[in-house]
């Protein structure tokens, strides 16, 4: 199964407003980068919420059939 970038954009969108991510961002990389279609931005609260939407969003990537290589958010509890 593989799944278009804009399809794998969608469900990574949802898995953060999911999880009450704040300002999400999408930056559209077509054409610019070589490494990513697009790039996604949002907040959380506090740490731990962070550490969900993280969580979240690679978990329903994987769902899909995708490994993330870049995810930010996934090492803030491991530095505490």
């Amino acid at each position: 199964m593989t799944i278009e970038p804009n399809e794998l954009l969608q469900v990574a969108v949802k898995a953060a407003e999911d999880k009450k991510a704040m300002d999400v961002v999408v930056l559209d990389l077509r054409g610019i980068s070589m490494i990513a279609d697009y790039f996604v931005i949002c907040h959380g609260n506090s740490d731990t919420q962070v550490q969900s939407i993280a969580t979240e969003v690679r978990k329903r990537a994987h769902d899909e059939g995708v490994a993330l290589r870049g995810l930010e958010g996934m090492e803030l509890l491991a530095g505490s």
